[in-house]
């Protein structure tokens, strides 16, 4: 069953383009350098879209207020090495028995 608010479609196309996104820049990308201003720049990009990514779903079961607070929450604790290596790896796991 696809999430609230989106097509099974819609949900497929999104998760395939992060993923694709996030292999080929991790695998074939070499390191860019960014300035501190582009980090943040592209930091306050993520945010919204994981905000508008997730809006549809969550927004409705625990409100506007919670959800805000919740989402800047996660995306934070995203942000801490450990947590994002762990994701990265668990990601990987799951794509590869794909």
């Amino acid at each position: 069953m696809p999430p609230v608010g989106r097509s099974a479609e819609e949900s497929k196309e999104w998760f395939l383009c992060c993923t694709t996104s996030f292999f080929a820049e991790v695998l074939f990308d070499p390191p860019v350098t960014r300035t501190d201003d582009e980090k943040e720049q592209r930091r306050r990009l993520a945010l919204k879209n994981l905000k508008d990514f997730l809006r549809p779903i969550l927004e409705r079961g625990v409100g506007k207020e919670s959800y805000e607070g919740g989402v800047d929450a996660v995306f934070e604790a995203l942000q801490n090495p450990v947590i994002n290596k762990q994701v990265r790896s668990s990601m990987a796991e799951k794509c590869a028995w794909c």
